[in-house]
C-alpha cells in the first residue's frame, strides 16, 4: 500500500507546472501532506512486519547452530521504509527546483519559508533522537523519527539548490532572507543560517557577486559552525573565494581551520601552509602535509629546510599563476622527518585528541579470528561447553591488548577519551570532564575497566560517534563548537546498523556526516565479526565520509 501511495505522490509532484505555478504547488503540498499522513498510519503494520523479518534470520541461526552458517540478518523490508520515504523527499525537492525556475513571482518567497520551517522541524526531530528509548528493552528503536530525520537531510540538501535557482534569489538571500533566517532563538537560528549560506552556495555564477560580501561576513561570525558553513560555500565557487580562504586559515577554531584545509585545492595555499607547519600540532599537522602532497607530490614530511628549498624554486611560478603540478617530479625525504604517530590496531594518526568508540555488546565474548568464528564458534556458542576458549583469545582479549600496546606508549602532550557502548544504548564514558593523559593511574583504570567488561546487548555505531564526539569540553547540547577536545576517533565494533535511531547504514552514515560537518573529526572505523554486508557497508561509509580509514578486522593482530 505504501509504495502504491507514494508513486501517486510522486505522479502528482511531477505534474506541477502550468499557467498558475503559485497556485498549482500550494495544492501539491497539500495533497503530498495528506498523503504522508497515510504512510504514517500504514508505518505502524509494515514496521511491525519488518521488525519480524529482522528478528527470524537470526533467531533461525542460532535455533540450527550445527549447520554453520552465518547469522545474517534480514534489514530489506526496513531498507524499503526507509527507501520510500527518501524518494518522495526527492521528488518534492525535484517540485520546488521546478517552480523556482518557473519565474513565477511567488517562488522565492514560498520556497524560502520552507526553508524557515525546515529548521524548525530538524531541531524538533534532532530532540526526539536525543530523548528517544527503545522499544521495551530489545534494543530496537521506533524507525519512525529516523526516516523522518534521514528523509529531511534529503529536503536540506535539496531545498537551498532549489531556491539558488529562483530569480532575484542571490539579493534576496543576501538582504531580508538573512535577515528572516538570523532571529535570534538558539540553534534554530544556527540552522536556518547555515540552510540560508548553503542557497548562496548553489547560486549560479553571475549572480554570486551580489551574495559575496555575506560571506565574508559570515566567516567572522561568532559561530564556528557558520564559519564552516561559509568556508565550504566559498570552496563550492571553485577559485572564487581563495583569498578570503587563505584568512580563515588562521581562525581562531582548529574546526575552521581544518574545514580550510580540507578544501584547499589552489596553489595559493602552498605558501601560507608551509607557513604555519612547523607550529601546526596532531591532526592539524596531518592535514597540513596531506595539503602540501596534494598540491606539489612532495613527500618532505616535517623537514622545513627541504620544504623551503623546494618552494623557492618553483615560486614564481607558483605566484605567477602557472604553477602545474602534473610536471613536478615526486621526492621524498628520510623517513626521520615524519612526525610521531599514534597506532591502535595497525591505523596510526598524528592526532593528540582521541576519542576511542568501543563496542560493549555481546559481541566482546567471540572469538576474534572471523575464520574459526564460521567454522567452530556457532556451534560451540550456544552449547554448555564453549570450548573454543583454549588456544583462541576474544574480541575483548584483543581489545585490551591493543588499549595496553596503544597506551603504554602514549605521547605525554596526547589526550584522550573512552566511551563504551553497552545495553539499552547506555554509554561508560572516561574523561568526560576531562580528558585523559598519560598518567599511570588513569590508563590502569581504563584498562581494567576493559579486562572486567562484561558484553550485553546491541549497539549502535551512530550514539557511540555522537557521545564520542561530545565528551571532553562538549557540554551536552551545545549550540556551537568553541574548542570541542576530540579531532580523531577509533570506532571499534561489528558495524550494523544493529537496532539503533538509524537501521539502514545509508541513514546512519548520512547521520554521522551531519554530525560531523560542523566537527571535522576523523573516524578510523575498524570492523569486527562477520557480517559483511551490514558492517561493511556502514563501517566503510562512515570512514570514507570522513577521511578516515577502514578496516577489517579478521584476526588478533601478532
Amino acid at each position: 500500500m505504501i509504495r502504491r501511495r507514494l508513486v501517486l505522490m510522486v505522479l502528482l509532484m511531477s505534474a506541477l507546472l502550468s499557467a498558475d505555478g503559485a497556485r498549482d504547488y500550494k495544492d501539491a503540498l497539500k495533497r503530498w501532506k495528506k498523503t504522508d499522513k497515510h504512510f504514517w498510519q500504514e508505518f505502524k503494520t509494515d514496521w511491525k512486519n519488518a521488525y519480524l523479518t529482522l528478528r527470524d534470520p537470526l533467531e533461525k541461526a542460532q535455533a540450527k547452530p550445527k549447520e554453520n552458517k552465518d547469522a545474517v540478518r534480514d534489514y530489506s523490508d526496513i531498507e524499503a521504509l526507509y527507501k520510500a520515504y527518501e524518494e518522495a523527499e526527492k521528488e518534492r525537492g525535484a517540485a520546488a527546483a521546478a517552480y523556482a525556475s518557473s519565474g513565477e513571482a511567488k517562488a522565492l518567497e514560498t520556497l524560502f519559508k520552507e526553508l524557515l520551517d525546515l529548521g524548525k522541524a530538524v531541531n524538533k526531530l534532532e530532540k526526539e533522537l536525543d530523548d528517544g528509548k527503545p522499544n521495551r528493552g530489545r534494543y530496537i528503536f521506533d524507525q519512525s523519527v529516523g526516516i523522518r530525520r534521514h528523509a529531511l537531510g534529503v529536503r536540506q540538501t535539496m531545498l537551498p539548490k532549489a531556491i539558488a535557482q529562483a530569480p532575484g534569489a542571490a539579493e534576496f538571500l543576501a538582504g531580508a532572507g538573512w535577515a528572516q533566517a538570523a532571529k535570534k532563538d538558539g540553534k534554530a537560528s544556527i540552522v536556518r543560517r547555515v540552510g540560508v549560506i548553503d542557497a548562496i552556495a548553489a547560486l549560479p555564477t553571475d549572480q554570486r557577486a551580489a551574495a559575496k560580501t555575506r560571506l565574508l561576513e559570515t566567516l567572522k561570525a561568532p559561530q564556528s559552525s557558520l564559519r564552516v558553513a561559509a568556508v565550504d560555500a566559498l570552496a563550492a565557487w571553485e577559485g572564487a573565494g581563495v583569498e578570503p580562504l587563505l584568512e580563515a586559515l588562521s581562525d581562531q577554531n582548529p574546526i575552521v581551520r581544518r574545514a580550510t584545509l580540507e578544501v584547499a585545492r589552489d596553489p595559493r595555499f602552498i605558501k601560507p601552509v608551509l607557513g604555519t607547519l612547523a607550529d601546526a600540532e596532531g591532526l592539524e599537522r596531518a592535514e597540513h602535509l596531506a595539503v602540501l602532497h596534494r598540491l606539489t607530490k612532495q613527500k618532505f614530511g616535517t623537514d622545513m629546510a627541504a620544504w623551503k628549498e623546494w618552494y623557492e624554486a618553483y615560486a614564481d611560478e607558483i605566484e605567477a599563476g602557472k604553477f602545474d603540478v602534473e610536471s613536478v617530479e615526486e621526492q621524498e625525504v628520510e623517513k626521520g622527518a615524519e612526525p610521531e604517530t599514534i597506532s591502535f590496531f595497525g591505523v596510526r594518526t598524528m592526532s593528540h585528541r582521541i576519542g576511542f568508540a568501543l563496542e560493549a555488546s555481546f559481541m566482546l565474548e567471540i572469538p576474534a579470528e572471523v575464520e574459526f568464528q564460521r567454522t567452530r564458534y556457532i556451534y560451540d556458542w550456544y552449547g554448555s561447553n564453549p570450548s573454543w576458549r583454549k588456544g583462541h583469545p576474544s574480541h575483548q582479549m584483543a581489545l585490551f591488548d591493543q588499549l595496553q600496546r596503544t597506551l603504554g606508549g602514549w605521547p605525554p602532550e596526547a589526550s584522550f577519551t573512552l566511551s563504551l557502548l553497552h545495553q539499552n544504548f547506555q554509554v561508560t564514558s572516561f574523561g568526560e570532564k576531562k580528558p585523559l593523559g598519560g598518567k599511570v593511574r588513569d590508563i590502569k583504570d581504563v584498562l581494567k575497566k576493559i579486562e572486567k567488561l562484561r558484553g550485553n546487548g546491541w549497539c549502535s555505531q551512530y550514539e557511540g560517534i555522537k557521545e564520542a564526539m561530545r565528551i571532553g569540553r562538549m557540554p551536552k547540547g551545545a549550540i556551537d563548537f568553541p574548542n570541542p577536545h576530540t579531532d580523531t576517533i577509533f570506532l571499534w565494533g561489528v558495524g550494523g546498523p544493529r537496532g539503533g535511531r538509524f537501521m539502514w547504514f545509508k541513514a546512519a552514515a548520512d547521520a554521522v556526516a551531519r554530525l560531523n560537518r560542523f566537527r571535522r573529526v576523523r573516524i578510523h572505523a575498524l570492523r569486527i565479526g562477520y557480517e559483511q554486508e551490514t558492517g561493511a557497508a556502514l563501517m566503510e561509509a562512515i570512514a570514507k565520509r570522513t577521511g578516515g580509514t577502514y578496516v577489517w578486522l579478521k584476526e588478533p593482530p601478532a
